[in-house]
This record gives structure tokens, C-alpha cells and sequence, in this order.
């Protein structure tokens, strides 16, 4: 088969490799389209050498064909079943989960190839006239559904009544935005340093968008904020936007420390949640809201072809990409 794989800092090969092996309880998924996730960047640039190794075929956001030529969904987080967090169906808080496209702490090939091995239970079906291209979305929609969710269970936050700050204009950005609107949230604010993304998101959902220096936003002036980057610089930009006693929901993965001053924090009472991946039912909202297009058309979403995948990822890494998302199709 052919796949594109992760080599080194900065570096992708599209070449031949071994199709993956058949084991007890998997499957062979061919797979149709693999989403471009943060993630991946983050093993791009060489800032996770121990659970995204090289070489490895990285990619986790993934929709196909199973083996009786069904379409399917991919869900990547392999999980235990066995331990406390799974059993009270907190999966994502799994202590013993690997996932696709992940080397650690099991190598497990990813989607950035004509075929990936998945395990049967990961393997949930796409709905009848559902488009499979935009079944890619899947992943990363329940990502950000779980920490709008996160917010309302942790806080006493009223979606249609708050001001709303959305930090990064990616696909998790642009997702919580729209999911958040569907919910009945009418004040929300995007910020990103990225213009270009920030129309397309504005294009895309009934938001305001704005650089973060502008004087547009005002210091302690939100409800609700979304670091849907999670750096040092975003999650200062978080706590200096939230109101006392508002609530900072974390879900970008870029960087695992700075920018956070807890004495601030504590004397503000500001609530601060960790927001990581999705339950398995989340994931199954998620795709039954692709299926149900109550995600709008996605036309905001590029497709390449594998083959230039590397190109793909350089543009991505330069910010001369516009698009929040981008799916490689082999």
C-alpha cells in the first residue's frame, strides 16, 4: 500500500509500506479520508518523540470501508474497558488507552495510508446517505463537543445568555462555534492571529472574529473562554479575558506549561477545566450531527490528495493554509 509516512522533525515520505496485518477482533479499513489533526503537527515538529515515534504512519481522524465494504467511522482511542473510568463510561480518562496513530504504549499504525488496522469495537457505522468524506469530522466534532459539555456540567454557565471567547480559529475553534450556536449561544467572539482562518470562520458561522491585540478585546470581559490552542501565550490571553468567576474551558494540546497564574485564579474564583477527546457516546452525537447536517454544508473544509501530503503539512506548519481543516483523500 501506499501511505504517508512521519520520518523525522519536519519530515514525511510517501512510499510503499507493508499493508497491515490482519489480527483476532480487527479489521482492515480502507480507508476514504484522514483528517489533519493539531496533534499531527505537534509530531510534525518533532515535540512528541515518545508517543508519536518515527517512522510511523501518523493520522486518526478517519472514515472508510470496512471488510464487507460497509462505510465506517473510525474512533481512535483504544480503550481497556476494564478500569474505573471506563466502566463509569468516562473512556476518554482511560489510564491504559492507546490509540491510531500513536506508537506509545502500543505502536498502532494511522490513517495517512490506503488501509489501517483498527479493532472491531472502534469501528462504528456510517448512517445511510451520510456524505463519508465529511465523516473524517467526526473526531475532531467530538472533541469539541465534550468540552462545550464540560462547561455546562462544571459551571452554572447559560449558553444564550453568556459572552462567549473562542481562542484559535482551527477546526475545534470553528466547531464549538457552531455547536454552540445550535445550543442557542448568540454572543461569540473568535480570535486568532491567522486572518485568513478567521474569515473562514467567520464565513462559516454567525460569529465575530478579531485579532487578540485588538482593543475589540477587553481584559476580564467574558463568561465563557475556549483556548482551543493551549500555549503559553493562549492561556494567558484565557485568564486575562475571563470575568470573576467565569469559567476557562482548556483544550488546545500545543504546550504542557506556562501562562496560567493560579493566585489569580484562586482570587478571581475563576473555574478552570482540562477538556481531553470525547466519551464514546459523544462520538456517536458527533457523527449523527455530520449525518444530520446540522453542521452546515462543511464547505470550509480542503481536501488534498495524499501524494502531496508533505507539501500539505509544510503549508499547514507556514500558515499558508486558510482552511480550518484538511482531509487527505489516498
Amino acid at each position: 500500500m501506499k501511505a504517508l509516512v512521519y520520518t523525522g522533525n519536519k519530515s514525511l515520505k510517501y512510499r510503499v509500506e507493508k499493508n497491515p496485518l490482519l489480527k483476532k477482533n480487527e479489521q482492515i479499513i480502507k480507508v476514504v479520508a484522514s483528517g489533519i489533526c493539531g496533534s499531527d503537527m505537534h509530531a510534525y515538529n518533532g515535540l512528541d518523540k515518545i508517543r508519536k515515534k518515527p517512522p510511523l504512519i501518523l493520522g486518526h481522524e478517519v472514515s472508510g470501508f470496512n471488510n464487507s465494504n460497509k462505510p465506517v467511522v473510525i474512533n481512535p482511542i483504544v480503550n481497556c474497558k476494564k478500569c474505573k473510568a471506563c466502566k463509569e463510561k468516562n473512556e476518554n480518562l482511560c489510564n491504559n488507552f492507546s490509540m491510531i496513530g500513536m506508537s506509545k504504549p502500543i505502536k498502532r499504525q494511522g490513517g495517512f495510508a490506503d488501509y489501517v488496522a483498527v479493532p472491531n469495537s472502534n469501528i462504528i457505522a456510517v448512517p445511510p446517505k451520510t456524505n463519508l468524506y465529511h465523516a473524517a469530522l467526526t473526531e475532531p466534532t467530538a472533541v469539541s463537543l465534550h468540552a462545550i459539555n464540560l462547561a455546562i456540567y462544571h459551571s452554572k454557565i447559560k449558553i444564550n445568555f453568556s459572552k462567549i471567547l473562542i481562542i484559535g480559529a482551527g477546526s475545534i475553534g470553528l466547531l464549538i462555534s457552531i455547536i454552540l450556536q445550535n445550543k442557542g449561544a448568540k454572543n461569540i467572539t473568535m480570535i486568532d492571529i491567522n486572518k485568513n482562518r478567521l474569515k473562514e470562520c467567520k464565513k462559516n458561522s454567525s460569529i465575530s472574529v478579531s485579532n487578540p491585540n485588538s482593543a475589540r478585546i477587553k481584559n476580564h470581559n467574558f463568561d465563557l473562554v475556549f483556548d482551543a490552542v493551549g500555549n503559553i501565550a493562549t492561556r494567558s490571553k484565557s485568564l486575562q479575558s475571563t470575568k470573576e468567576g467565569g469559567v476557562i474551558v482548556h483544550v488546545g494540546l500545543s504546550s504542557s506549561a506556562g501562562g496560567i497564574d493560579f493566585l489569580k485564579i484562586t482570587r478571581k474564583e475563576i473555574i478552570f477545566i482540562g477538556s481531553f477527546a470525547y466519551s464514546i457516546k459523544e462520538f456517536n452525537q458527533s457523527l449523527l450531527m455530520i449525518s444530520k447536517k446540522q453542521l452546515g454544508n462543511l464547505s470550509w473544509l480542503d481536501f488534498c490528495p495524499l501524494k502531496d501530503g508533505q507539501g500539505v503539512f509544510k503549508s499547514i506548519d507556514n500558515a499558508n493554509i486558510n482552511a480550518p481543516k484538511t482531509i487527505l483523500i489516498p
